[in-house]
């Protein structure tokens, strides 16, 4: 049987369940974040950065310039940017996956929301997306062998591949 929510992929139209006797009741197929989600940047930009940050509401200053200087080296603008900080907002496959942004960055390796993340600094193709899971800001901030690491992963997710 297939899961109603993975319908929105195949089906465009509004689907309806209809029991014997009873009106048709519509089946939401959840293809946008929710209007709750708390984006900071271009919501339908290109790179959707993940970080973990409990002390702010998207992401300490100094931090999220850090990253537009990351990002900056693989020529990504910060207008492409959707920052979304995962200790705020219900993060899921789902909403990974109906984001309009092609490139999912995630800046916290303890996260929960792919089933099998790939392992830190390797890109993966994830359902018509590609994805990296790296280590966060803050630590790459204080250990230069990191900060190579991601360097090489980036080069390989936005200018190789």
């Amino acid at each position: 049987m297939i899961r109603p929510d993975a319908l929105k992929h195949f089906i465009t139209e509004e689907l309806y369940i209809i029991p014997e006797n009873e009106e048709p009741q519509p089946i939401p197929l959840e293809t946008e974040p929710s209007r709750d989600t708390q984006f900071k940047g271009n919501a339908a930009g290109s790179v959707l950065v993940l970080v973990y940050d409990e002390h702010h509401s998207h992401i300490d200053q100094e931090q999220e310039q850090f990253l537009h200087k990351i990002l900056g080296a693989v020529k990504v603008h910060e207008e492409d940017v959707a920052l979304l900080n995962m200790a705020n907002n219900d993060v899921n496959e789902t909403m990974l996956l109906s984001a309009t942004a092609n490139k999912i960055l995630v800046f916290y390796p303890g996260q929960t929301v792919i089933q099998q993340p790939p392992p830190p600094y390797s890109p993966m193709s994830f359902q018509g997306k590609t994805i990296l899971i790296s280590d966060t800001l803050e630590q790459l901030q204080l250990d230069q062998n990191k900060k190579r690491q991601l360097w090489k992963s980036l080069q390989q997710m936005f200018i190789i591949g």
